[in-house]
């Protein structure tokens, strides 16, 4: 994916062990993302929020349903809104849930 305004030669993942207790920066600020994917690897539905939101239920935040993954393109993102904030996430079970995280800069 393009080059953003960091030096070192990305992506960056990180794996979580996600559960059904909100992670406030699971993954944290990097004011040069670009662009991210997230992978669910497990059964139940994973929601995400950036920044001070807490993803509290499945109805506050982004989706990522079961074993599928979202990718938010290089397109601009991270120059624009707050794509490069912290990354909260929280799962539909106690789990763990397996979710892995892919971020571009």
């Amino acid at each position: 994916m393009g080059f953003g305004l960091g030096t070192a030669a990305g992506p960056n993942a990180y794996y979580l062990a996600l559960t059904n207790v909100a992670q406030l920066a699971a993954v944290g600020a990097n004011p040069a993302r670009i662009g991210l994917t997230i992978q669910n690897n497990s059964a139940q539905v994973v929601t995400f929020t950036f920044g001070t939101t807490t993803p509290v239920s499945a109805s506050v935040g982004i989706q990522v349903p079961a074993n599928t993954n979202i990718t938010i393109p290089t397109s601009g993102m991270g120059s624009v809104g707050n794509l490069g904030a912290q990354i909260n996430f929280i799962s539909g079970s106690a789990g763990p849930n397996n979710c892995t995280v892919l971020e571009y800069y």
